[in-house]
């Protein structure tokens, strides 16, 4: 046993010592802290073998599917095989490869860690595969980027844009082209709330918000509103006053000489 290997023996020793007589040895303040201080080694050290491990996972993950994307394996095959084994253990059996593989090396985690870990491995593999070869080692570079949660997690922007264009899929009520917003800078695609005030020719726009939290919450609403009750006429607030009514109307007389001069070729005829 070298020094390194006895050092640490020696820890796990004085970690079990200060759990076992916890109850009696936690008397003061300085218990506290010390046996706090034992337990952070213990918890410092798990981290680091997990990362070591999900490390080791990813690569056997990473071998599968270049493997696979060979023909030279099947990932199916593989995950198959591991679904039996796990049976029985007693495991979950998985749908996919990367949760079987998780789900096997990990034993009884439950289900929320097995998907994060997954998600996590898959991730890393079909986004920052070349970025992690240069790295040369998954866990550091999982480190370096925040950690498992910051891998899993979508932009913002993403996620926000998603969301609105489920909301979006309902017919709108009417449009507004080339509508002047002032300094406001709101791109094409992105959504905002306008603070609006009808008049008798149409609409003017007093406001812009471009807050994602209360414009999503407003969408909502307004959306939902909709779908029950759709009785909003925005051809009384915008597009029959004013000039748009005289167009039709314009349009309307087209129409009618048009049909004249129908009738008028066939009694020529």
């Amino acid at each position: 046993m070298n020094k390194n290997t006895n050092n640490v023996a020696i820890s796990d020793t004085n970690i079990q010592k200060a759990i076992v007589n916890m109850d009696v040895k936690l008397k003061t303040y300085n218990d506290v802290y010390k046996t706090v201080e034992d337990l952070r080694i213990k918890g410092t050290r798990a981290v680091r073998h997990l990362y070591e491990v999900i490390n080791d996972v990813y690569n056997v993950y990473s071998r599968i599917q270049k493997k696979d994307e060979q023909k030279l394996w099947k990932s199916k095959t593989i995950k198959a095989q591991l679904n039996k084994r796990a049976d029985k253990l007693n495991i979950e059996k998985s749908s996919n490869i990367e949760t079987a593989l998780v789900r096997y090396v990990f034993g009884g985690l439950e289900r929320r860690q097995v998907s994060k870990y997954a998600i996590a491995i898959k991730n890393a593999y079909k986004l920052h595969q070349q970025e992690i070869e240069e790295s040369g080692d998954f866990a550091e570079w999982l480190k370096e980027i925040g950690g498992l949660t910051k891998l899993n997690s979508k932009p913002k922007i993403q996620v926000r844009n998603e969301t609105f264009d489920k909301l979006f899929e309902q017919k709108p009520l009417t449009s507004f082209l080339n509508m002047h917003l002032g300094d406001v800078s709101v791109k094409d695609g992105d959504v905002c709330l306008l603070v609006c005030k009808k008049l008798k020719g149409g609409m003017s726009v007093f406001g812009v918000d471009t807050n994602d939290d209360r414009v999503l919450a407003s969408c909502k609403q307004a959306l939902a509103n909709n779908e029950t009750s759709n009785t909003i006429d925005f051809n009384s607030l915008y597009g029959v006053d004013g000039e748009n009514k005289k167009v039709a109307q314009l349009k309307a007389k087209l129409k009618s000489l048009q049909d004249e001069m129908l009738e008028f070729e066939k009694e020529a005829v």
